[in-house]
């Protein structure tokens, strides 16, 4: 059996220690070692803490004005959007799940609609409202914008 496997570089030093040292040894045992630039963004929990970016935008796209406060509440505990995560029970999508179903929201937030609902409500927040309040998306997303630069 053969393995591709994509190592992440900094940059030519350590590209060309994946190139001449590294990749030619692995392929002695099946596997394929190719160095790849990366920049990585690491989402601290759940991608539905984006999702808290703006209380008002949320608790309106759910047709659930009652959970406005709320997530403002749990923001500000946390510190931002990205810090929402006290445990299994309410990390960002089952509280999400929990408002919807408690305030009749014509629109539950669950496992099986988080891929309809969370794009949708990301795109109706914008991007320079989710880099306003999450720093660690701040700071990835303006990598990607120096890309091009390189």
């Amino acid at each position: 059996m053969s393995v591709r496997l994509g190592i992440s570089v900094e940059g030519q030093t350590e590209e060309r220690f994946v190139k001449d040292l590294l990749a030619p040894y692995l392929v002695r045992f099946g596997v394929h070692a190719t160095p790849r630039n990366l920049n990585a963004y690491v989402q601290i929990y759940e991608f539905e803490g984006l999702l808290l970016s703006d209380p008002a935008i949320a608790a309106g796209y759910f047709e659930a004005p009652e959970m406005e406060p709320l997530i403002r509440s749990v923001v500000s505990r946390a510190g931002s959007p990205e810090g929402v995560n006290e445990g299994q029970t309410t990390a960002p999508s089952k509280r999400l799940e929990a408002w919807t179903r408690q305030y009749g929201s014509k629109l539950i937030y669950t496992k099986s609609t988080k891929t309809l609902h969370g794009p949708t409500l990301a795109t109706r927040l914008t991007l320079p409202v989710i880099r306003d309040r999450c720093p660690c998306f701040a700071a990835w997303l303006s990598q990607l914008e120096l890309l091009a630069r390189l």
